[in-house]
């Protein structure tokens, strides 16, 4: 079980439209709303740390096309993983989230490019095609006894 603080996220009624982005020190959250309860869900996926998007009709990890249910945070790909969710409360009319202390994986950010020059594109999977200065490298860590 992972420790968690309560934290003030301010006014319900600053929350007009639901799922809101929140911010929690450098962690980034969803507040979400289902039948009367509310919740946070992580914007770090569960596959591979990458940074959840609102891409509208789901969340969406760009590193793997990971999709996930607004309400629920449960994964369309993969309905056995879920954003990590997290308790809150309305007390007096202020949203109290109970935040995790610590989160083991950080996020791995979604990037085109290392350096001017250079170009990482993502092929599949995991196979990445990496240029620069006129070299092309491209790699899959599945390729075994080439």
């Amino acid at each position: 079980m992972t420790d968690t603080t309560r934290v003030s996220l301010g006014p319900l009624s600053a929350f007009t439209a639901l799922p809101a982005p929140v911010t929690i020190g450098a962690r980034g959250y969803f507040l979400v709303e289902q039948d009367g309860t509310y919740r946070l869900l992580s914007t770090l996926c569960p596959h591979q740390g990458g940074t959840i998007y609102d891409a509208g009709s789901c969340f969406e990890c760009p590193i793997h096309n990971w999709k996930f249910d607004r309400q629920t945070g449960r994964c369309i790909n993969a309905p056995s993983r879920a954003l990590a969710s997290y308790p809150v409360d309305i007390e007096n009319g202020l949203v109290i989230a109970h935040a995790p202390v610590n989160v083991p994986v950080d996020h791995v950010r979604h990037t085109s490019s290392a350096r001017t020059g250079m170009t990482v594109r993502l092929l599949s999977h995991a196979c990445l095609e990496i240029s620069c200065d006129g070299f092309t490298v491209v790699t899959d860590p599945w390729l075994d006894g080439l």
